[in-house]
C-alpha cells in the first residue's frame, strides 16, 4: 500500500468515468419549424438559455477519489472521498451495495467544498463490493456524476500491541525524496542527523508521537529539543496518519515550521518497525535561509527561490500567509526500526542533564520540563 511520509487520506490512482446528467450539448440553441435563434425567441443574448437567462457552466471536475474505481483493497473501516478541481457546495455522495441497497451515512465537504467525504453510519462489510457516486454541479446547466465500484479487504485482526514508550530510528538516507525536485539530494547531504520517532501515548484510536534528532549512532541527541506532532489517527490500525497541520521541528539544531505536515505509515503488528511511510509538507525558505545559506551560499529568499527553480522546484504560495516562498517536501518509502530505548523529552536545546555540552545560561538543577 503506497502511503502519502511519515498527508496523513490514502494516496491512490484514479480511473473513473464521468457521465453528464440531462444537460444538452446544444443547450441555449432553440429551434422551431421556421427559424433558429440563439439565446431564446426574444433576444436572450448570445450564449443565453432558451428562457432568456444566462447559462451556468460546470467549473468542477473530478481530480481524485479514494477508493479508486475497480480497487479491491479498500479498508472497510475507512471513509470514502472524492476531490473536485473547484468548490461545489451542491455535491452529494451516495453509496450502494452490490444489490443496490443504500448504505446509510453522511457526506461533508472540506477544503473549500473541494473534498467530499462520506462516512458510513456503520462499518462496511469485509470482502464486499460497493459503488460510491458523487453528484456535483447540480446548480449548473451541466449536472454531472462520477462513480467508483470497489471491493473491501478481508476482515482485519485487532491490533493488540501497545506502542506506548517505543522509539523508532528513521533512516532518511534510504528514503525516496520526490520533492523538492533536483534539490533533495543536496539538502539531504547537508543533514547531519537522522531522526527518531517516539510514541508518547497509544490509546485506542489515537497515538501521540514526538520527534528528535539522533546522535549519529541511532540514539537520541539530548542536546537538541524534541518536537511534538499533532495527535495521530490510529483508527485504521496498524495504519496511522498525522495531520495535515503546521508543525514546529528542528534539523541540525535549526528550528523550522513544516506547514501542513502530513505523515502516513503502518506499524508492524509486533511493534518492532514502522513501514511504508510517507511525509508531505511545505517549508518556507524564509525560515531556513541560514541552513540553505550553508549549502547554497545564499540567504536571500528570492535568490533561493530562483536557484530552486533552476533545479526544477518552483516556490509556491505558503499556506500560512500566501507569500510565494514555500517549497514542497515529499518523502516516501520510509522505514524505521525500534531502538529499544524510550525517548526523553527535551524542552530547550542544550539544557538537559543528559546533554554533555549545556548552555552556560541553563540551570541544569531546574531544567525546563516538557508540557
Amino acid at each position: 500500500m503506497r502511503r502519502a511520509l511519515f498527508l496523513f487520506p490514502f494516496c491512490v490512482s484514479f480511473s473513473l468515468s464521468c457521465s453528464t446528467g440531462d444537460g444538452d450539448a446544444d443547450k441555449g440553441v432553440v429551434t422551431d419549424d421556421t427559424a433558429a435563434s440563439v439565446g431564446g425567441d426574444e433576444g436572450g443574448g448570445e450564449g443565453g438559455g432558451g428562457d432568456g437567462t444566462d447559462s451556468v457552466a460546470c467549473d468542477a471536475a473530478l481530480v481524485g477519489a479514494a477508493p479508486a474505481d475497480g480497487s479491491t483493497d479498500h479498508d472497510y473501516r475507512a471513509a470514502i472521498s472524492f476531490t473536485l478541481s473547484a468548490e461545489d457546495a451542491s455535491a452529494a455522495i451516495s453509496v450502494v451495495d452490490a444489490g443496490g441497497a443504500d448504505v446509510p451515512g453522511a457526506a461533508v465537504g472540506s477544503e473549500g467544498d473541494t473534498v467530499w467525504t462520506f462516512t458510513p453510519a456503520a462499518e462496511l462489510l469485509p470482502e464486499t463490493s460497493y459503488t460510491a457516486t458523487l453528484a456535483f454541479c447540480a446548480d449548473t446547466d451541466e449536472p454531472a456524476s462520477e462513480s467508483a465500484t470497489f471491493t473491501t479487504v478481508a476482515e482485519i485482526d485487532p491490533f493488540d500491541c501497545d506502542l506506548t514508550g517505543k522509539t523508532f530510528w528513521v533512516d532518511l538516507q534510504s528514503a525516496t525524496w520526490n520533492e523538492p525536485a533536483g534539490v533533495a539530494p543536496l539538502l539531504l547531504g547537508g543533514l547531519e542527523n537522522d531522526i527518531l520517532l517516539g510514541v508518547e501515548r497509544h490509546e485506542g484510536a489515537e497515538v501521540d508521537i514526538v520527534g528528535a534528532a539522533d546522535d549519529g549512532a541511532r540514539a537520541q541527541d539530548y542536546c537538541q529539543a524534541t518536537w511534538a506532532f499533532p495527535t495521530g489517527d490510529f483508527s485504521l490500525a496498524p495504519a496511522f496518519s498525522v495531520g495535515p497541520e503546521d508543525t514546529e521541528v528542528s534539523f541540525n539544531g535549526s528550528p523550522m515550521t513544516m506547514e501542513q505536515l502530513s505523515i502516513e505509515g503502518e506499524f508492524s503488528r509486533d511493534c518492532s518497525s514502522l513501514d511504508d511511510a510517507e511525509l508531505t509538507a511545505q517549508i518556507d525558505v524564509r525560515s531556513i535561509k541560514e541552513l540553505v545559506g550553508e549549502l547554497l551560499g545564499v540567504e536571500d529568499p528570492d535568490t533561493i527561490c530562483t536557484l530552486m527553480a533552476g533545479f526544477g522546484t518552483a516556490c509556491a504560495a505558503c499556506p500560512s500567509d500566501g507569500e510565494p516562498y514555500c517549497i514542497p517536501v515529499e518523502v516516501d518509502g520510509v522505514a524505521a526500526t525500534e531502538t529499544g530505548s524510550p525517548m526523553v523529552c527535551v524542552a530547550d536545546a542544550y539544557c538537559h542533564p543528559l546533554c554533555r555540552v549545556n548552555d552556560s545560561d541553563c540551570d541544569i538543577t531546574d531544567f525546563p520540563e516538557c508540557e
